[in-house]
Parts: structure tokens; C-alpha cells; sequence
């Protein structure tokens, strides 16, 4: 969930489920022998084996963060269920600003705006964060369906 925090980079650590999910695959998937040498490269990169990083745990527990939504149309436009959309006078990179009054712009946003305070009216459904296909279908299901619809959607 680093990208959904706000972070720039992030490396989820592939894990069986993973594996069982792209092995045999028709498309560019090792084959045969291949296989389990990619699978060590990919278990050695996870862990940092070989390329002077250390892989460590984060002391921050998610479960201590509040809810965190997008408010614009890129993962890093992030804030705090009790948050605010940012304000172009709070942006003084050239680029940031530009970044910011186009998102604005697509979202029919000013800034200033309480994320709470802002009706949602569509929903991006994504497979972030090591999202499957599978893991997806369900809810979209009973979305289609009516299931879980907010009357303000």
C-alpha cells in the first residue's frame, strides 16, 4: 500500500500465490528449467539479496492509519479521509502546479474542498497493489447487480 500512501516507489515481494498464478502461462513466462531459476532471482531481488539493500519491516502499523483516498487522478494525489483537496496557493513547484490545475480541472474540483464534502459520483475499480482479475470480479458483480450502491452514485 505504499503507492495508496502517498509514496512515489513501492515493491510489493511476489509470493506464491503469485507464482501459481503467472507459472504456465502462455505468455513471456520461463518454461521448464527457467522456471526455478527465475522464481530464486525473483526471491533473491525480494529480499535484497545481492544488491546492497537490507529488507526490513516498517514499525507503522497500517491498521493505525486513517482511511486514504485519491482526490485527483493520479495514485500520488492522496490525502486523509479528513483531509483537503490541495490549493494551487500551496504549490510552488512549476510542475506540481500544472499536475495540480489539471486534475482539478478533470474532477470538476476547485481546492480547499473536504474530501467528505465531495459526492462520489464515479468509482475506478483497480488492480493495485498486487490485485488479480479474480480478486475483482465478485465486487463488480454486485456492483452491477445494485449491491453496495450508495443512492448518491
Amino acid at each position: 500500500m505504499s503507492i495508496e500512501g502517498g509514496a512515489r516507489a513501492g515493491m510489493i515481494a511476489p509470493d506464491e500465490k503469485t507464482f501459481e498464478y503467472i507459472k504456465g502461462r502462455p505468455e513471456e513466462t520461463p518454461k521448464a528449467g527457467a522456471w526455478e531459476s527465475a522464481m530464486r532471482y525473483w526471491e533473491d531481488a525480494a529480499l535484497g539479496r545481492g544488491c546492497g539493500v537490507r529488507s526490513r519491516k516498517s514499525g507503522s502499523m497500517p491498521r493505525k492509519l486513517p482511511p486514504i483516498v485519491t482526490w485527483g487522478t493520479s495514485p500520488e494525489q492522496v490525502v486523509s479521509i479528513a483531509g483537503y483537496v490541495p490549493r494551487l496557493d500551496q504549490v510552488t513547484d512549476e510542475h506540481q502546479r500544472e499536475m495540480l490545475t489539471r486534475s482539478l480541472s478533470y474532477m470538476g474540483l476547485k481546492g480547499g474542498e473536504k474530501i467528505t464534502d465531495i459526492a462520489v459520483d464515479r468509482v475506478f475499480i483497480g488492480s493495485c497493489t498486487n490485485g488479480r482479475i479474480e480478486d475483482l470480479r465478485g465486487p463488480f458483480a454486485r456492483h452491477r447487480r445494485g449491491q453496495g450502491r450508495s443512492a448518491r452514485t
